[in-house]
């Protein structure tokens, strides 16, 4: 330790750098002095509070990592004892949210209808506030976001600029997506034409890329959005295909990893497509069950799922079968709650369930367990 004679006649202490102590050696709640230039003062904080100035800048959010295909945020000491947490960059989307690989029951939407058993709330400016405890230091929460809380577009990560930069890049005839565009929304504007888009080759494509596209509703056709080649595939809802359609008002966001696509975000018509239903109206990708003939090329994400059907699609002079006689009781029109091949080559026909009332299936005698929605 060395002293030192200043103008103003006091004596100051000074110190070689060698012989300073380690950071490290420091406990987080010892105090330092900071000089601010600002002011030409003197302030003194943490050491903890520094380092997380330093992490965090001077907006107060701690900053989560990437983890796969979830958002993991990892709970600072500054935050230990607050029951909400800022997470900005997933503001107007809906997460599931787990801690320690526990899920946590959300909020009802409906704000007249409050849930009393829900553990946390969505925060509109992004992030979660929680109803039942508050955080501790170094817990771990995951955010899986699958959905959008306002149903507009997300700005999710890309591998090539780091969000959806707002842009629209508009397809009205066949086209290769390109790299360039992977940042870009895909707006798909065929009017009465069925087009083929086709997805770039994974192999050429970074690493937490996007692919996102928007089906316009004066679309009259649904799309193919084809793979690049034999090996790549697109994972969605439980299945893997080479061709995935899109219709009027459907929405898909394509996420590349290294096993292929994978849909992490789809609005619209794609599951159960051949579930009836009641409604007062038919929506978009949706047909009347009165019996009537379809082309299989207009309506191929249909199809696709009819053909899976078993004893369920028949042919169509089966399903044509005016009455049957059964314990000596005439059945009129039997077969009308089944699919038809139609002409077997390219249309097929749609069940008859109009004036019909849906049963459940009879499988005491073993008889009734193969036709699902027969009448």
């Amino acid at each position: 330790m060395h002293k030192k004679r200043v103008a103003s006649g006091c004596i100051v202490q000074t110190v070689r750098i060698p012989e300073l102590t380690l950071l490290s050696s420091l406990h987080n709640l010892d105090a330092i002095a900071i000089w601010d230039s600002e002011t030409n003062t003197t302030k003194h904080t943490t050491l903890q509070t520094l380092r997380e100035f330093i992490e965090i800048g001077e907006s107060g959010t701690y900053v989560p990592v990437q983890n796969g295909d979830s958002i993991l945020y990892i709970v600072p000491e500054a935050k230990e004892g607050q029951d909400y947490a800022e997470i900005p960059g997933i503001a107007g989307m809906s997460f599931k949210l787990s801690r320690d690989g526990y899920p946590l029951k959300p909020q009802s939407s409906d704000p007249l209808n409050p849930d009393p058993e829900a553990e946390y709330e969505i925060l509109s400016a992004g992030g979660f506030k929680l109803l039942k405890e508050t955080l501790f230091k170094d817990q771990r929460w995951e955010l899986e976001v699958y959905e959008l809380n306002a149903g507009s577009i997300p700005t999710p990560v890309t591998g090539s600029s780091g969000f959806i930069n707002g842009e629209v890049n508009p397809i009205n005839t066949n086209y290769t997506v390109l790299l360039a565009n992977l940042n870009k929304l895909h707006q798909i504007r065929g009017g009465s034409n069925a087009l083929n888009i086709q997805l770039p080759d994974l192999a050429i494509v970074p690493e937490r890329s996007f692919v996102a596209f928007e089906c316009l509703i004066n679309n009259q056709k649904q799309h193919a959005i084809n793979t690049f080649g034999p090996g790549q595939y697109i994972y969605m809802n439980n299945e893997y295909v080479t061709t995935q359609y899109i219709g009027k008002g459907d929405v898909l966001f394509f996420y590349k990893t290294a096993e292929g696509w994978f849909v992490i975000i789809q609005h619209g018509n794609f599951i159960n497509l051949t579930m009836p239903k009641a409604a007062y109206a038919v929506g978009f990708n949706q047909l009347l069950c009165d019996g009537s003939e379809y082309r299989r090329a207009d309506y191929p994400k249909l199809w696709r799922d009819v053909e899976k059907l078993g004893a369920s699609l028949i042919d169509d002079a089966l399903w044509q079968t005016a009455s049957v006689t059964v314990a000596g009781r005439t059945v009129q029109r039997p077969y009308k709650g089944a699919w038809s091949r139609g002409n077997g080559v390219d249309t097929f026909r749609v069940p008859d369930l109009m004036n019909s009332t849906l049963r459940g299936l009879k499988n005491d005698g073993g008889s009734d367990n193969q036709r699902h929605f027969n009448h």
